[in-house]
């Protein structure tokens, strides 16, 4: 028989909801499709770069001083070509063997000598940091040459620049305690002319257990104020287990804010009570578009001295300006 209105309102109600909801699961369908497709776009933009240069592991936003500069990189990571492409690239090196390797161990100090000039060779390193290399006959592997500061019999900072590639210029040395804890700050002028780092201040320090470090801010600002020049590279045993950021800050770094730094790798010390368990080591600094950054002497040598730290290497891309204007745009994108 003939239905009643109530029922052919409820059957055209049906209808629509059934209409209704088919479309509601193509949108849902076609959703998921697009944001698959942007992943598989993602995942050609950065398939290996980017878990190779996170060095973080996974930490929580603020407890990796790379995580805002891996975030910004996979934004822009598409449109890298190559390193002569992209502008200048730093190579960079820090470590600490300590005096004891030098001066109760003499198989560790030929060894370490050895290893450091392996590694300059190897890493095709522009600049490096060594904490109380405490042997004046030591010279650097042909191509290399070095600045000192001595503070006492134990304790030295090495700064080592390839000469190949930069000219040393006016220099700040000292001691951040009376006659303890040295210090390097030098500007070099790259040799390279068509590079886009034209002039760069390199600093290397051993610090005292202490972010009140007046004597190294004061050497710093001098060089700045000497030279004109406000890009800064800092290589150290800093001591500290805090944020890099506050340490650049604390040292008169500056543009601090803005500062990149290596992670904070555990990297002290070999042979002591607690074993390794302290992030000290960094190389930090307040240009450049990327940081990468790895240990070495990791895990320590078999011949390795008390206190040796792990050492580090990292790399530093200085951007032409054109490639810099494009990561811009695609960063603003």
């Amino acid at each position: 028989g003939s239905s009643s209105p109530i029922l052919r309102k409820g059957a055209q109600l049906g209808q629509y909801l059934h209409s209704f909801s088919m479309r509601g699961v193509f949108l849902i369908f076609a959703a998921v499709a697009a944001a698959e497709t942007l992943e598989q776009k993602e995942e050609i933009v950065a398939p290996s770069d980017l878990s190779n240069d996170d060095e973080c592991h996974g930490t929580e936003p603020g407890e990796c001083a790379l995580n805002a500069l891996q975030r910004r990189r996979s934004k822009v990571l598409a449109n890298e070509t190559s390193d002569s492409a992209m502008g200048t690239v730093l190579s960079l090196y820090h470590w600490s063997p300590h005096w004891q390797c030098f001066l109760q161990k003499p198989q560790c100090k030929h060894a370490a000598e050895g290893a450091l000039s392996g590694d300059l060779r190897r890493l095709n390193v522009d600049f490096g940091h060594v904490i109380e290399l405490m042997d004046n006959a030591y010279r650097p592997p042909s191509g290399y040459a070095a600045t000192l500061s001595t503070c006492n019999p134990k304790e030295r900072s090495t700064l080592i620049y390839n000469t190949a590639n930069w000219k040393p210029g006016f220099r700040r040395v000292g001691c951040m305690r009376p006659r303890d804890r040295a210090f390097v700050v030098q500007v070099f002028t790259n040799k390279r002319p068509d590079h886009t780092l034209d002039r760069v201040i390199v600093v290397g320090a051993h610090y005292p257990h202490s972010r009140y470090v007046p004597a190294l801010k004061q050497a710093i600002w001098a060089v700045v104020r000497a030279t004109g020049e406000h890009r800064i590279v800092f290589m150290g045993d800093t001591n500290q287990e805090g944020e890099s950021g506050q340490i650049a800050g604390d040292m008169g770094m500056p543009s601090s804010a803005n500062a990149m730094s290596t992670p904070k790798f555990i990297t002290c010390c070999h042979a002591i009570h607690k074993g390794f368990v302290f992030p000290y080591d960094r190389i930090i600094a307040n240009f450049g578009e990327s940081i990468g950054a790895h240990t070495v002497m990791d895990p320590p040598p078999s011949w390795a001295g008390i206190s040796m730290h792990k050492g580090l290497h990292a790399t530093i891309r200085v951007p032409t300006q054109s490639a810099a204007q494009v990561r811009m745009q695609a960063y603003h994108s």
